[in-house]
């Protein structure tokens, strides 16, 4: 197994929003002035790019499927979509864009779950968004944002991504050394035994975001937890 290439992982004079970035956005998150959104980027294992978002739950997603090893696509604020609402045209803005290694294309909506419940329609738009999504053979999902902080995919994301962007290529050695002499998969406590101290398993956690091995990304990462490469 290769050990992956050290990368520039955020860039020279790396800041909140470049300039080349806001001109691909369809919206631009610096403009937003409200006390209560919570803008900001980062960079993305999957597509080696800036990612922006406007909203901590959409940053949450974000994360989430960035360490996901069926991802081959993500794109925030993909397109503006122009929609009916039953009684005018206006537009619409996807929050996210991922596609799977399978084929399956989706655009998310992140908002609190009070907000979809007292707006379930989109402001009478749903129907014609979920029209434009399959248009372009995709879905379309309202993502609450409490849903996303259930259980432990979240915090291990996080994890995950932390890790994949401080890889050591001297740890990784050692850490394929110690998987190949196991089948795959093994747990993490054989793992352990054999010499995968804690510096080690975030390392083995940074080449999960690296797509090298695969863990399942919902479980806790404790010594019962199955590894794949």
């Amino acid at each position: 197994m290769p050990v992956p290439a050290p990368r520039n992982r955020h860039g020279a004079g790396a800041g909140f929003l470049l300039p080349d970035l806001a001109s691909d956005l369809v919206r631009d998150p610096s403009r937003r002035t409200s006390s209560q959104s919570c803008t900001g980027e980062f960079m993305s294992l999957t597509t080696s790019k800036r990612l922006v978002f406007e909203s901590a739950g959409e940053r949450d997603l974000l994360v989430m499927l960035d360490v996901d090893y069926r991802t081959v696509e993500l794109v925030s604020q993909p397109e503006r979509f122009r929609v009916h609402n039953g009684s005018r045209w206006t537009t619409y803005v996807p929050d996210v864009f991922a596609a799977s290694v399978h084929g399956e294309r989706c655009y998310f909506q992140v908002k609190p779950g009070a907000r979809f419940g007292a707006d379930p329609t989109l402001k009478g738009r749903l129907e014609s968004i979920e029209a434009e999504s399959a248009a372009r053979d995709a879905v379309h999902r309202l993502c609450p944002r409490e849903a996303l902080r259930v259980g432990t995919r979240l915090s291990n994301a996080r994890w995950i991504h932390a890790a994949a962007t401080a890889i050591d290529p001297l740890e990784a050695r050692r850490v394929y050394a110690i998987l190949r002499s196991f089948a795959s998969p093994c747990r993490i406590g054989d793992l352990r035994a054999a010499g995968l101290d804690v510096r080690l398993r975030n390392c083995l956690l940074g080449l999960v975001g690296h797509r090298e091995v695969a863990i399942a990304l919902g479980a806790v990462i404790d010594d019962e937890l199955e590894v794949y490469w």
